[in-house]
């Protein structure tokens, strides 16, 4: 017993530390668009962690109690898809930073009113009416997959000797990413309301530099795939 105690602490330790990758920060940190409002920005982060655990169920159900193995190919897939969806949040979070800017400039409209979402090109990845968040949730879960994963979380696992421990531990490592993002998701949510009430030119360019950055992750991570 002593030692269970110890060993889902350092689950929860290493789920929180995981959530914070710099390719996961970068993703929802371009998923909610402009405005991103401190509840919007909390329920992507909140799907996004939901899917990534779900991915660490199945996988870890089908290693533990099933005795199957991660095909290679699946996870270096899932890698490279990072680095694509990366890229293309990247885009069209410039898009969205571009087209608020003309809005503003030359239809005098307030680049923080936002016209319907079925109308917007970044709908293609965000709902943003849409509670459930579907397409937040199916990154997650790609991210989930991804290579990293497997070496902070199914390694350990594997060396355990209950199966049931090590899906207990995979629980425990998935409410630490959840906390983690929903607490990272809220932070931002709350920084960039206030930048776009107080200081809108410098969110904007803020917004730029996070979209630059997915960009250029996505680029080193389809890169390194080769």
């Amino acid at each position: 017993m002593s030692g269970i105690v110890p060993f889902f602490t350092d689950a929860l330790g290493l789920g929180i530390f995981h959530a914070l990758d710099t390719d996961h920060v970068a993703a929802v940190s371009n998923l909610a668009g402009t405005p991103s409002k401190p509840k919007k920005l909390w329920l992507l982060c909140s799907h996004w962690a939901l899917g990534h655990g779900l991915t660490l169920l199945l996988v870890g159900t089908a290693v533990l109690l099933l005795g199957l193995a991660v095909p290679h190919q699946l996870s270096q897939f899932a890698e490279k898809l990072v680095g694509y969806i990366l890229v293309i949040l990247g885009v069209l979070a410039l898009w969205d930073i571009s087209f608020n800017s003309f809005r503003k400039h030359f239809l005098n409209e307030k680049p923080i009113e936002r016209l319907n979402p079925k109308k917007n090109i970044q709908s293609f990845l965000v709902f943003e009416n849409d509670k459930t968040s579907p397409k937040a949730l199916l990154i997650g879960m790609i991210h989930g997959l991804a290579g990293s994963t497997p070496l902070l979380v199914l390694i350990p696992i594997a060396n355990q000797n209950s199966a049931w421990e090590g899906l207990g531990y995979l629980v425990v490592f998935s409410v630490g990413v959840l906390f983690s993002m929903v607490l990272f998701g809220g932070i931002l949510g709350i920084i960039l309301t206030w930048f776009d009430t107080r200081l809108l030119p410098f969110a904007m360019c803020f917004r730029t530099l996070i979209a630059f950055w997915a960009i250029g992750l996505g680029g080193y991570w389809i890169y390194d795939q080769i």
